[in-house]
């Protein structure tokens, strides 16, 4: 007899769990899956973004490494023009001697 029971019981039972599912209802389920792919998108979003912050640092450290070449070349003519001024200056005081004792 307890073979009978068991034998309708457990087709019985499989049937109600089949009915039920997991338990977690579709609503849920879809609110779920929802904020999923809302949180993927956001944060493939932000990828991209950090993908195209990532790009513009890379173009602004070539434009301070280009402005700083700049600026060794520029130190690197003021310096080549204040030794020539400075050879300018002593050529003048030498005419000006010359000239002062004529």
């Amino acid at each position: 007899m307890s073979r009978k029971w068991f034998l309708i019981f457990i087709p019985l039972l499989l049937t109600f769990l089949l009915a039920t599912g997991c338990g977690v209802p579709q609503e849920e389920y879809d609110a779920i899956l929802a904020e999923h792919v809302k949180a993927q998108d956001e944060v493939q979003s932000l990828q991209n973004e950090l993908d195209e912050l990532e790009s513009k640092m890379e173009s602004l450290k070539i434009e301070i490494d280009t402005l700083r070449r700049d600026l060794d070349k520029t130190e690197s003519q003021k310096d080549s023009l204040e030794s020539d001024l400075g050879m300018v200056e002593d050529q003048l005081e030498k005419m000006e001697a010359v000239f002062g004792k004529l």
